[in-house]
């Protein structure tokens, strides 16, 4: 697995702009090399943020969205159509604005089919289904989004060797490359040259 790689942006609306347009490239080149991509999608906040800016973005088209299927990591274990859903918010930030293939929308099951769920999340509804460190550990790419001063100490957990079970957060590991992106809130109790470009 790989070594995390830490960048900082100034703010949250900043870190939301910056990861649209890392992605659209990073998507851009996926599809281009092998004809297709898998985009695993998270909510909260940063993460809906993030859809909205790349919806926004004059350079979403370069994307082939129908070679796109896209996945969540993790969902409110509430039916389909429920505003608490990752989904809900994914389709209504940038799925619903784009020219995809149904058939590659992937959703996680809520309560009307026969899954297993995660009970006692801290954020409610308490109730979640989420992907296995195995499935997430599978991605050559990992990127864990975090942005707010609420965040900053779990942030400094799962980037100082504290396990998965602790905090899941450390154990989302790519094959390949995990990148912690965060605004500087987020990123407030690391070291200060962590991640930061250097003074000139």
């Amino acid at each position: 697995m790989s070594t995390p790689e830490i960048l900082v942006h100034p703010d949250a609306e900043l870190l939301a702009k910056a990861v649209a347009a890392r992605l659209v490239t990073r998507l851009v080149d996926a599809v281009a090399a092998t004809g297709h991509a898998h985009l695993v999608l998270t909510g909260g906040g940063i993460g809906t943020a993030v859809l909205a800016e790349l919806a926004a973005a004059p350079a979403r088209d370069a994307v082939d969205w129908r070679q796109v299927d896209f996945w969540w990591g993790d969902e409110r274990f509430v039916p389909a159509g429920n505003p608490d859903r990752n989904e809900t918010g994914a389709r209504s930030a940038l799925l619903d604005r784009i020219n995809l293939d149904p058939a590659r929308v992937h959703p996680m099951p809520g309560p009307d089919r026969p899954v297993v769920a995660v009970r006692g999340s801290p954020k409610p509804p308490p109730i979640r289904i989420s992907l296995t460190f195995p499935s997430i550990q599978a991605a050559r790419e990992v990127w864990i989004l975090a942005s707010g001063e609420e965040k900053a100490g779990a942030v400094a957990l799962a980037l100082s060797g504290s396990g998965p079970v602790q905090l899941p957060a450390a154990g989302a590991r790519g094959r390949q490359r995990t990148l912690f992106l965060l605004d500087e809130a987020a990123a407030a109790k690391l070291p200060h040259d962590i991640g930061r470009p250097a003074a000139h």
